[in-house]
């Protein structure tokens, strides 16, 4: 049930706390959020992560953890909003180089969208053509741009709430990737991911997700970040124009999902 009523909110800023650990070429990041709202409608979010890599000139591993819950309430009426869960690892060879070949294995749950289940193995081959650095001393450089794009062979098993037989297909990704210095405070990431099913190529998905972040102290930035995500054939869909007539109108996934997020970061 989705309520029916315009939302008058007095928001608190989403805080995020980061604890970041360096072990050699051994990174590990943790971090933790949430952030409440208060008015006619009450509206509470929590998020989790966590990533453990290593990088060097060689290859760069990663292995990673993500969670998201929110909700909605409105009087007696409680309304899950987010609950979305993802794992996986990744492997890139010479990732400092022009072209580096990479491998990423990846599960993931999103009960919002009727999806218990997605297995998802990605090979593919990045390509750089914009690094531009800057070396701050002997142990550290920073990127002032990096802009790359990615192509890649993908198979999907998908399973929903509901269904017994799993939606499979093998898949073709293309990912443009900016990262963007716009001052020594001030940085633009933008990640456009688009995938296509070779068999039926109306069945698309394209997810952007884009930050701006301010770094106000050595610890602390503020991120203004936007997530827009648009699947073409959703669960409780037969094709991009026809909703299924089987399955009740509440359990129809919509095709367009959008989040707008400031938040604080605080690194320990």
């Amino acid at each position: 049930m989705y309520l029916k009523t315009n939302l008058l909110l007095i928001s608190i800023l989403f805080i995020q706390v980061h604890l970041n650990l360096v072990f050699g070429q051994w990174h590990s990041k943790t971090g933790i959020g949430s952030s409440l709202s208060l008015g006619n409608t009450k509206k509470f979010d929590a998020s989790g992560s966590f990533l453990i890599s290593h990088i060097d000139s060689s290859f760069e591993y990663s292995t990673f953890l993500k969670g998201l819950y929110g909700e909605i309430r409105k009087d007696t009426i409680k309304e899950i909003n987010h609950q979305e869960y993802l794992a996986g690892i990744k492997f890139d060879y010479l990732p400092e180089s022009k072209f580096s070949p990479f491998l990423l294995l990846q599960i993931e749950q999103n009960k919002i969208r009727k999806l218990d289940m997605r297995l998802t193995s990605l090979l593919g081959m990045k390509y750089t053509f914009i690094n531009k650095t800057k070396k701050i001393d002997e142990k550290k450089t920073i990127t002032l741009a990096r802009y790359s794009i990615s192509g890649a062979l993908l198979y999907d098993a998908e399973y929903y709430y509901g269904k017994k037989t799993p939606k499979e297909g093998i898949r073709i990704s293309i990912r443009p990737t900016i990262t963007q210095y716009i001052t020594d405070n001030i940085v633009l990431e933008n990640v456009t991911f688009y995938k296509f099913n070779i068999k039926k190529f109306n069945d698309y998905t394209i997810d952007v997700m884009t930050s701006l972040s301010n770094k106000i102290t050595k610890n602390i930035s503020l991120i203004f970040s936007h997530h827009w995500l648009y699947e073409s054939i959703p669960f409780g869909w037969i094709n991009p124009d026809e909703k299924s007539t089987e399955i009740p109108a509440d359990n129809i996934v919509e095709k367009l999902d959008m989040v707008f997020q400031v938040s604080l970061q605080i690194e320990i």
